[in-house]
């Protein structure tokens, strides 16, 4: 990297504290860092970060499918809340539907363990789990989409409105992570490739 002139560039993390109450309604570790599943659509994880503006925090919630490590939802939000999730988990089922077999995993954070959001997931006929308690491995996936969208996108530019964010993630998500970016996890291939070889040998 030295010779060819490139840098890594560090970042402090800076995260506002989180708000909120939980109901506890806290679910079994179904998946204990076992992210590996034979087909879309039956083990998907979801989780929240933080994007600094210059017009305060605003929010992101994503919904991966661990098959591919696809982000099939997301929303933003300058609430961290119930809500936010909520929208995230819709939009991913608006996208690739259910399975009944389908697991959600996340955090323990007081918006997946609501009364709202479990609600959501009895409602769709989806299952819960969730991670032990403070271990940022048992959601690993998510976490390290979360590293590479602020590495290669977000700590590189100053943001001073909500509709800047929303165009930089739409590209990140949509147009460079789910179609360009490789993962030696998918046989160096990008999720959207090996999605539709699954489709491929699905049909065949």
């Amino acid at each position: 990297m030295k010779e060819n002139g490139f840098y890594p560039e560090l970042a402090v993390k800076l995260k506002p504290v989180r708000n909120g109450k939980s109901d506890g309604r806290y679910c079994e570790n179904k998946v204990k860092q076992e992210f590996k599943t034979d087909s879309c659509n039956t083990l998907w994880a979801g989780d929240i970060t933080y994007i600094k503006t210059s017009v305060g925090w605003v929010y992101l919630a994503v919904v991966m499918d661990l098959y591919n490590r696809e982000i099939i939802g997301y929303s933003l939000g300058k609430k961290i809340d119930t809500e936010l999730v909520k929208a995230a988990l819709v939009n991913a089922i608006g996208r690739s539907g259910v399975k009944d077999d389908l697991v959600f995993h996340s955090d323990r954070g007081c918006q997946y363990s609501s009364k709202g959001y479990q609600n959501l997931l009895e409602e769709k006929g989806i299952t819960g789990s969730m991670s032990r308690h403070g271990c940022p491995y048992d959601n690993a996936c998510v976490e390290s989409f979360f590293t590479s969208l602020k590495k290669e996108k977000i700590y590189r530019k100053r943001y001073e409105t909500m509709e800047e964010v929303k165009k930089d993630i739409f590209w990140y998500i949509e147009m460079f992570y789910n179609r360009k970016k490789r993962h030696s996890a998918l046989e160096y291939m990008t999720p959207v490739e090996y999605r539709l070889k699954y489709d491929e040998k699905r049909i065949a």
